[in-house]
């Protein structure tokens, strides 16, 4: 990971150094030193690193655009997706549950009547729902479907 890397994420995402600042949780004065100064790993540290991962899988999946996400965040949004599919108790139940959910009048009831609603909704684990709902069309479907596995998964 370099400056220009962390510069070039930005103005993919179009956000101004100040915004991007505030997701990396740093002053706008040290992202501007970070970004202005040299490839140089003194000034670069690990933590920085992580915070721009972190950055990005949050812009990735606010703005349903995968590209946006960096190659370390996306390996391991992929390893924890694998690992939430494998708790769920089976396949079925998940959408048995959701559906369930249905006369609830928060978000996740929102996704359990459209998912009622779409033939097309799938019948399977919380991977394959995630799946489909990282359609560009489902981007408020993914922060319920977030908010039902937090309570669904044990």
């Amino acid at each position: 990971m370099s400056v220009q890397e962390m510069k070039d994420l930005r103005e993919r995402a179009r956000l101004t150094q100040a915004q991007m600042a505030e997701r990396m949780g740093l002053g706008k004065t040290a992202y501007v030193d970070l970004e202005l100064g040299d490839d140089d790993w003194k000034k670069f540290k690990h933590r920085h690193q992580l915070a721009l991962e972190r950055a990005s899988l949050s812009l990735a999946v606010e703005r349903g655009d995968i590209s946006l996400a960096l190659p370390s965040a996306r390996r391991d949004a992929l390893a924890l997706a694998r690992l939430i599919t494998d708790a769920a108790p089976s396949p079925a139940s998940f959408t048995r549950w959701l559906f369930d959910q249905a006369d609830r009048d928060d978000p996740v009831g929102d996704l359990a009547r459209d998912a009622k609603a779409d033939p097309d909704f799938p019948d399977g684990t919380p991977g394959d729902c995630l799946d489909y709902l990282s359609q560009p069309r489902f981007s408020a479907g993914r922060k319920a479907l977030m908010e039902a596995l937090d309570e669904y998964l044990p």
